[in-house]
């Protein structure tokens, strides 16, 4: 485990492989948000959430503001030096999140810790990285999911991180088909352009019901990641239950399974050309959720938040779908201005 100092704070790195960053005391919040968006994703879909499960330690982002709705955090790490270096900054970086009282931390295999555990969770939140190293290619397994959805409570929710560096057309597909495999009802956010969280669940949800409930419990953590508004959490929507069904449909090597470990066998190779954010927006565009019955106003809201979150592609598509002329060429030009 190395441990490098850089001007905005420090970066973790695990076998000379960078895994998170932990910020300085003197860093404003909120520049590590795809982490930050993770918990509260998981809220968003679940605002009544009681109790959370973080798969993987990391730089604590993820775990660092949960907001005090959430009464209980379990945080699974598999490095003993992960959690030694988030304890030799805590005094340093702008937040200890092994300080709060609310955080249980277990030293352990995530697959192990969940087949030991006896108790369910509200939501749990995986974010496991370099899906070809052996201590977490198996958590990107139907296996694996399978062990997640049983172990959440009824109308619990899992919200799982991909890296876009660490998979292909291919392996994007079969991501996407592995989690549909095991969840009956999953949805797609981009929320920036570099990473790509799943919300799954056994039950329905709504997050244009369920979003204002959850940005009144702390809008000002809501606030870092830029969600004012039940909107701007929508915008970073890019397939819907049906969307996400339908890329599953298109995986040729089909799910990933603790026997035939896809990650594993193929993350590697293509480190040297990665997905990236454009090749994702190939991908998911012929899925992607547009409403049909966005007024003019709801159009240029859409646009402009989708150009924020760093996805100009999807935002001319949005703003080319508009039947109104006037509406349509305005959106444009937005798009434009802003890249």
């Amino acid at each position: 485990m190395l441990l490098i100092e850089n001007p905005g704070g420090w970066r973790l790195s695990t076998n000379g492989l960078p895994e998170s960053s932990i910020d300085a005391s003197w860093e404003r919040p909120g520049r590590y948000l795809v982490a930050r968006w993770l918990s509260l994703l998981a809220l968003a879909g679940r605002p009544e959430t009681r109790s959370l499960l973080v798969v993987g330690l990391g730089a604590g982002v993820t775990v660092e503001d949960v907001p005090p709705s959430v009464e209980e955090i379990h945080v699974i790490e598999l490095e003993p030096e992960v959690v030694r270096a988030n304890r030799s900054l805590a005094e340093r970086r702008r937040k200890d999140p092994l300080a709060d009282p609310r955080l249980h931390l277990y030293l352990a295999d995530a697959r192990g810790a969940l087949r030991l555990a006896e108790r369910t969770f509200d939501a749990i939140v995986s974010q496991p990285s370099h899906p070809w190293t052996s201590g977490a290619s198996h958590l990107y397994t139907r296996e694996f999911f399978t062990q997640v959805r049983e172990h959440l409570t009824p109308g619990g929710v899992f919200v799982q991180w991909m890296g876009l560096p660490f998979v292909d057309d291919a392996l994007f597909r079969s991501f996407v088909a592995t989690v549909v495999e095991v969840f009956p009802r999953v949805e797609v956010y981009q929320p920036l352009s570099g990473g790509i969280l799943v919300l799954a669940s056994e039950q329905e949800f709504d997050l244009a019901d369920t979003a204002a409930e959850a940005i009144v419990l702390d809008p000002l953590e809501w606030r870092r990641i830029g969600v004012r508004h039940p909107e701007d959490l929508l915008a970073a929507r890019v397939l819907d239950a049906q969307g996400a069904r339908r890329l599953a449909q298109t995986a040729v090597r089909g799910s990933s399974t603790d026997s035939r470990n896809l990650f594993r066998m193929f993350s590697p190779r293509v480190l040297s050309n990665p997905l990236g954010a454009a090749g994702a927006d190939a991908i998911l565009a012929p899925y992607e959720w547009i409403s049909d019955d966005l007024s003019a106003r709801e159009t240029l809201g859409y646009v402009r938040r989708i150009v924020r979150q760093g996805n100009p592609r999807r935002a001319r598509r949005i703003a080319e779908s508009h039947q109104d002329m006037v509406v349509r060429q305005t959106a444009l030009a937005w798009v434009e201005i802003s890249a």
